[in-house]
């Protein structure tokens, strides 16, 4: 399906009327003298907007060359959930630092380069999403289901409390001062990992390489 490209005012302007399907859009920055189909570097616009329960599947979000990805550092994006999902959207570079993002189905996402930071994305899904590069310090991930590839993620000092990490490949990612608590851990690789600080209790490790290399096969109480 082509999609549609349409300017930052006209989504404000038809979420504000009640709208909130905006699937396969690409967003044009306005007023720059060029067709600039990168999405919105120009930033504040969207940044802390309240866009909750709007569906941006399959949209494109993304940046183009040196310029930044989309803004919507703080905005709110709760409840995307699967009638209004972001599943397969191009969120690459984006900066969603501290934006609300509870219950959001970001399975298949395009967040490579991304900055997650301070994020809340607590109950959220993001299977089979490009996480390459992205900025998970600080963020809220408890109770998500997280798999894939996260080789030299920054998790240090988020929330991964009884998150599911099944079948991930964690190698070099920092995970230092990270709540793990009751997490499950399956088929995972953790070699190389930083785990100084982390906060281990009632952690389940099935099938999983330790940062040391050795092999941890457990199934302590959740």
């Amino acid at each position: 399906m082509e999609r549609k490209v349409i300017e930052v005012e006209e989504l404000l302007r038809r979420y504000a009327a009640g709208e909130r399907d905006f699937a396969w859009v690409k967003l044009r920055v306005p007023d720059r003298g060029q067709d600039y189909y990168w999405a919105i570097g120009a930033g504040s616009i969207l940044n802390r907007a309240n866009l909750s329960g709007i569906n941006l599947s399959n949209a494109d979000l993304s940046y183009a060359g040196e310029m930044n990805g989309i803004n919507l550092s703080g905005a709110n994006l709760s409840g995307a959930w699967f009638d209004w999902p972001m599943r397969d959207a191009n969120l690459s570079g984006a900066n969603l630092s501290n934006a609300h993002m509870k219950k959001v189905s970001l399975d298949r996402a395009n967040l490579s380069g991304a900055n997650l930071s301070g994020a809340d994305l607590a109950f959220s899904q993001l299977g089979d999403a490009n996480l390459s590069g992205v900025n998970l310090s600080g963020a809220d991930l408890g109770r998500c289901g997280l798999s894939g590839d996260l080789r030299g993620v920054d998790l240090s000092g988020a929330d991964l409390h009884a998150t599911d990490l099944m079948s991930i490949d964690l190698t070099g990612a920092n995970l230092s001062n990270a709540l793990m608590e009751r997490t499950y851990i399956k088929d995972a690789n953790l070699t190389g990992v930083n785990l100084e600080g982390a906060k281990l209790e009632g952690v389940t490790f099935i099938n999983t390489i330790m940062p040391d290399g050795s092999i941890r096969n457990e199934t302590p109480r959740r």
